[in-house]
């Protein structure tokens, strides 16, 4: 082989790789229609689906088991904030409830226009220690309906997994380590609320007669949650994600940190960043915990300016 053509080849091998790790990245965070139905009736499976009670009931993926966001978070009560992760033995028992065990890969499947509560769902696991073993389904229920795949609205039979978590307590974040990452190098806080929120043109409220606040955590970056999402409910392609985060000032590497009204939306964004490879945090607390604190807000105009 001649030199000129070694250093052709060597070069496009290197063009390639980032697109290799980018595809490796999105491989280990969603799972595709074609591979779910080749492995739904493997032992060591659970799928999981997340939408109301009447979807499940009206139709889901055979095995599938239907869980609720209050099935794995801490109770909520007037003084608390409305969804965050319980206790470490909590969180244990609520997932082996679900008939998680220590061998168990896990697929979680989003009814049409659940996707933000399934990513809750994929964090929680991904917190767990669970993170290697569990993928979403891309598209969730309407890719694989429109696959032609089956349905049923068999129940399967409760079992409860043997398993022990390994929380990764790094995972979440405080209002304190927000405050002192956000616009510091290496990181990127985005929040994912609309822009009308992020601007403070809107407030984000969280009880009767709240009046809200108005504006974003100063240093925040934007990405509203519906950015992430194609019209047919499966993530953007890489390459779109990508170009989406670098818009919003995500540089490659760092280190994306995400917020919203109360900690829902935001797992969309994280699953988002994970497909391009960044590491994650979730600020469980989000702006309703922010804004509970009194801490400094930013507003911006719409359009930016």
């Amino acid at each position: 082989m001649s030199t000129r053509s070694f250093v052709a080849l060597a070069c496009l091998a290197l063009a390639a790789t980032p697109v290799r790790a980018q595809q490796d990245a999105r491989d280990g965070v969603a799972t595709s229609v074609s591979w779910l139905a080749a492995h739904l009736h493997d032992a060591d499976l659970v799928v999981l689906h997340v939408g109301p009670d009447s979807g499940y009931a009206a139709g889901h993926l055979p095995g599938a088991r239907h869980v609720g966001l209050r099935q794995i978070t801490a109770p909520n009560d007037d003084a608390g904030l409305a969804v965050e992760f319980g206790p470490d033995s909590m969180l244990q028992r609520q997932l082996a409830d679900l008939g998680i065990g220590d061998r168990s890969r896990v697929v979680v499947v989003a009814a049409p226009d659940w996707q933000t509560s399934a990513m809750r769902v994929l964090s929680t696991l991904y917190y767990a220690g669970l993170g290697d073993r569990a993928r979403v389904l891309d598209g969730g229920l309407a890719a694989w309906t429109a696959a032609g795949k089956p349905l049923t609205t068999e129940v399967p039979p409760a079992t409860k997994g043997r398993l022990t978590i390994r929380p990764r307590h790094d995972f979440v974040v405080d209002a304190g380590f927000v405050g002192s990452h956000a616009g510091k190098a290496g990181w990127a806080v985005v929040d994912a609320r609309g822009q009308a929120f992020y601007d403070g043109v809107r407030n984000s409220t969280f009880a009767r007669n709240d009046p809200g606040k108005p504006g974003h955590v100063p240093g925040a970056l934007s990405i509203g949650v519906s950015e992430v999402y194609a019209d047919d409910g499966s993530f953007l392609p890489n390459d779109q994600l990508r170009a989406l985060f670098t818009k919003a000032g995500v540089k490659p590497g760092d280190v994306v940190v995400g917020y919203c009204h109360i900690g829902i939306y935001a797992n969309s964004i994280i699953t988002a960043a994970r497909i391009l490879g960044h590491d994650v945090r979730l600020y469980d607390g989000s702006f309703q915990d922010w804004a509970k604190r009194n801490l400094p807000l930013e507003t911006k105009p719409a359009g930016g300016q």
